[in-house]
C-alpha cells in the first residue's frame, strides 16, 4: 500500500509537469478575391451618364510579422513567408495585374507558443462622376482554429478577417460604408470558418467628379500564449521533495 502510495506521487508530479510542457497551436486564413465594382446612377434627369473610371492600383503592401520581427515586401515581391524559430509561420501575398477582377489576396498565419501577423493590402484608385453611387466588391473566405482555447499563460486566439472600404485619394478620411467579413477564436478550442461576398459603398454628393481610393486587405493573426517553462529552481524543488518521499519510505520500512 506504501509503494503503491508513493507510485501514485510520482506519477501526480510527473503529470503535471507534462500538463506545463503540452503543445497548442492556433492557425487562421483569409483570401479575397473577384474584385468588381459597380455605378449606380442616382439621377436619371440630370443629363450626366454616371460613370467611373480605374485608375490603377496605387499601391501594395505584403506584410508578415512575428515575435522576431518584421518583414515586408513591394511589387517586387509579392510573396514572402517567415519563419520565428519553429514557434510561428506568417505568410501574406498578392497576385494579379492591373485588370480589376485578377487580383486575389491572401494571408496566413500560424503559431506555437508566439505569434503571428500576415497582412496582404491594396490600394486602388478611381475617379467617379457626380450624383452616382460607387459598389466595390469581392468574394472573401476566412477560417481559424485553434487546438487547446485555454493554455496556464492566458487564452488561445485567431483571427481572420477580409475588409474592404473607402478613403478620399490623397487623405485618410473614409467614405461610405465598409464591407467585412470575419471568423474568429478566443479562448475556446475549435474552428471556425466563413465565406460570401462583402459589399463597400460611396455616394458622391459633392457636385463635381470625385477621386476616390478602394483598400481591399486580407488579415489573418494568431496567438497562442507562452507555457511557463519551470525555472532551474523549480526542478532543485521537485528533486528535493522526491527525495523527501524516499527518505520517509525508507523509514516507514524500518
Amino acid at each position: 500500500m506504501r509503494r503503491q502510495s508513493l507510485e501514485i506521487s510520482l506519477a501526480a508530479v510527473l503529470g503535471l509537469l507534462g500538463c506545463e510542457l503540452a503543445l497548442a497551436d492556433g492557425t487562421a486564413f483569409t483570401s479575397l478575391g473577384n474584385l468588381k465594382y459597380y455605378v449606380i446612377d442616382t439621377d436619371l434627369n440630370d443629363g450626366i451618364s454616371a460613370s467611373a473610371t480605374f485608375l490603377g492600383l496605387a499601391s501594395h503592401m505584403v506584410e508578415a510579422e512575428s515575435t522576431e520581427g518584421v518583414t515586408s515586401g513591394g511589387a517586387s515581391l509579392p510573396s514572402i513567408a517567415y519563419m520565428d524559430s519553429g514557434n510561428g509561420i506568417v505568410q501574406a501575398s498578392l497576385t494579379g495585374g492591373t485588370a480589376l477582377d485578377s487580383f486575389a489576396l491572401n494571408a496566413a498565419a500560424a503559431s506555437t507558443f508566439s505569434y503571428g501577423t500576415a497582412r496582404s493590402t491594396i490600394y486602388l484608385n478611381f475617379s467617379l462622376s457626380k450624383n452616382a453611387i460607387f459598389v466595390l466588391s469581392g468574394d472573401a473566405s476566412v477560417s481559424a482554429a485553434t487546438t487547446i482555447g485555454q493554455t496556464a499563460r492566458g487564452p488561445e486566439r485567431s483571427d481572420a478577417i477580409a475588409q474592404m472600404e473607402f478613403t478620399q485619394t490623397g487623405s485618410n478620411t473614409r467614405l461610405g460604408s465598409t464591407g467585412v467579413l470575419s471568423a474568429g477564436l478566443h479562448g475556446k478550442a475549435g474552428q471556425v470558418s466563413n465565406s460570401g461576398t462583402i459589399l463597400a459603398s460611396f455616394q458622391n454628393t459633392s457636385g463635381a467628379e470625385f477621386l476616390l481610393t478602394g483598400y481591399a486587405k486580407s488579415w489573418a493573426q494568431s496567438f497562442v500564449p507562452p507555457t511557463p517553462v519551470p525555472e532551474p529552481s523549480t526542478y532543485a524543488t521537485l528533486l528535493a521533495g522526491l527525495g523527501l518521499l524516499v527518505l520517509l519510505q525508507r523509514r516507514r520500512r524500518v
